[in-house]
């Protein structure tokens, strides 16, 4: 049995699908299983950077359960994308105020840093300093659906298309065993019905490009939890008991395969 080595989490992209990650960190602290490093992609960004912030998953479990798409989508005609992404920010700073974490990364409880896509240099950055709110709002920036996002002089999109699992990040952070969590799967396969919107139709081809470009960096992690929701919409929160569940389900199964591995 090998002693513990600094763990660090890679929480991918994967929208409303993304909310299994309180399901898998609810585990991993009933277990005790210490968590050196986070780091996300999209709403694994904003998942990882509340619960390194020091919010508890039973409070991010009853606030996601009273939140509603219309409180968090603002929309507005014109300009590089038809959601300002003003609302989800301030639903974001209020969730913060609700779970007394201070919006700053430096004051997190756990190293946390999150990937964006550079839309300037067509490059993923790192961002690992300053406010929370302002770090998950590069990283979110789904391209076609949220307008890009002006931080640090440049314009930010969604870190999946080019970094869906930010694995290279956590090791950057200093973890010395990376555990990557993808909550899309290897593109799950899809109906014809479950295409029947226009974001649908742009998510699709996302998560189809963004894995053939982070495939490899995914496969980099010491262990890769590769979430299949058989149930679930990337865009609706309908189907968030679900995911719960199927965080809980895979949550299970990385605590029995790290005790397997290390002495805790």
């Amino acid at each position: 049995m090998q002693s513990v080595p600094k763990i660090g989490l890679a929480l991918g992209s994967g929208g409303a699908l993304g909310i299994a990650y309180i399901g898998i960190l609810d585990e991993l602290v009933k277990a005790k299983i210490p968590i050196y490093c986070i780091t996300g992609s999209s709403i694994g960004a904003v998942i990882g950077g509340m619960f390194a912030g020091g919010a508890t998953t039973k409070q991010m479990e009853d606030f996601c359960k009273k939140l509603k798409i219309s409180s968090i989508i603002d929309i507005g005609f014109g300009g590089l994308g038809s959601v300002k992404g003003n609302k989800a920010v301030a639903q974001l700073e209020k969730a913060m105020k609700m779970f007394g974490v201070e919006n700053s990364v430096e004051k997190c409880k756990i190293k946390f840093g999150t990937v964006a896509t550079n839309l300037l240099t067509a490059k993923t950055d790192y961002l690992t300093t300053g406010k929370l709110t302002d770090i998950m709002r590069a990283s979110f920036s789904i391209p076609g659906v949220f307008r890009p996002f002006e931080y640090n002089e440049t314009l930010y999109v969604d870190g999946g298309p080019l970094c869906r699992v930010p694995v290279r990040l956590a090791k950057k952070l200093g973890a010395e065993y990376v555990v990557g969590i993808d909550c899309v799967g290897a593109t799950r396969k899809m109906g014809k019905d479950d295409i029947d919107k226009y974001g649908k139709v742009i998510l699709r081809v996302l998560y189809m490009s963004d894995y053939a470009i982070s495939h490899e960096e995914m496969m980099e992690a010491n262990m890769l939890v590769d979430m299949h929701q058989k149930e679930g919409d990337p865009m609706s929160l309908k189907y968030l008991e679900q995911s719960l569940e199927y965080g809980h389900k895979y949550g299970k199964k990385l605590v029995k395969d790290l005790k397997q591995q290390f002495a805790f």
